[in-house]
């Protein structure tokens, strides 16, 4: 009879309130560099470390550490991380840059955020439907990853008097993009497993990109607080308050746009870059805390999934 594991529970809930904790404090209410911080950012990690364990004791564990054994199910759960991650750092970022560098009310930014919200609906549907025509999202995310990029750094680039229709543009591509990758990592990553793991595997999956969408969030709404208590000690906000909030707007979007980069390319990596290549070169004691870690791809992870071959 299955049992439910609250340990790896409680262990999962306080590595990650922890680690959001600090994110959230870190550059607001203390340095990056003090002891709170770096207390907390260890006691994260310590969590962390004791849920893995945990994991691989437990007789029904919470997240099954075999669903990490294959690397193209570790890779969706990247792409379905970051991209949470970029949907909520534009939903934070995108309605503040109207306001701020634009001049329009709460009212107005939040209906300037609807195209964007729109469009990520439209990519979710596309997604679903790509998938179900061609049976496998390899492609799909590939140019939904390229879309994301063009759309993130069109916004990152455009100066503040462009015109508002290339801002919607921009906001679209990016939707689309993010929007496609989130509904094809999961159905990608159910194809990389077997029938037994597909859910506890999509559940994994889930956890992760929350996990993403509330660190997004979290960091976003750093970067523009610290950003703000840095002009008001310099400027004294005074009339180049306007210009210094517009590089923030932008700096919150130029930095989402870094992390979509960084997404288009996770879905194939070069054969000699891959993590289980790199880590089967450093000797045994690190390829066993690899294994720990659920990181080292094992040679006989299964493949059938939803989609034939």
């Amino acid at each position: 009879m299955p049992r439910l594991d609250l340990i790896g529970m409680l262990l999962l809930a306080g590595s990650i309130s922890v680690l959001l904790l600090a994110l959230g404090w870190g550059g607001r209410v203390y340095a990056w560099g003090s002891y709170q911080i770096l207390g907390l950012v260890g006691l994260g990690s310590v969590l962390l470390l004791l849920l893995i364990v945990q994991e691989h004791r437990a007789r029904d564990p919470l997240l099954p550490p075999r669903v990490f054994y294959s690397s193209s199910y570790v890779s969706n759960v990247v792409v379905s991380t970051l991209a949470a991650t970029l949907m909520f750092t534009c939903v934070f970022t995108i309605p503040l840059y109207f306001q701020l560098a634009r001049g329009v009310t709460p009212t107005q930014s939040g209906i300037y955020i609807v195209p964007f919200m729109l469009a990520s609906a439209v990519g979710n549907v596309i997604g679903s439907r790509w998938g179900r025509h061609f049976g496998t999202m390899r492609g799909g995310l590939r140019i939904a990853a390229s879309l994301g990029c063009v759309g993130l750094a069109l916004l990152a680039a455009l100066p503040l008097n462009a015109p508002l229709w290339s801002v919607i543009i921009a906001m679209i591509l990016a939707g689309l993009g993010i929007g496609v990758c989130l509904i094809g990592s999961i159905t990608s990553a159910q194809n990389a497993l077997s029938a037994r793991d597909i859910g506890a595997g999509t559940s994994a999956l889930l956890v992760l990109r929350s996990v993403g969408g509330a660190g997004g969030s979290t960091l976003s709404g750093t970067i523009i607080a610290s950003g703000l208590v840095a002009i008001h000690q310099v400027d004294g906000a005074g009339t180049e308050m306007a210009p210094a909030l517009t590089g923030i707007a932008a700096g919150g979007v130029t930095g989402a746009a870094h992390l979509g980069s960084s997404f288009a390319r996770c879905t194939r990596w070069p054969r000699c870059w891959r993590p289980s290549r790199l880590l089967s070169r450093c000797g045994c004691p690190i390829r066993r805390c690899a294994k720990l870690l659920s990181l080292y791809r094992c040679p006989n992870s299964p493949r059938q999934g939803l989609f034939p071959p």
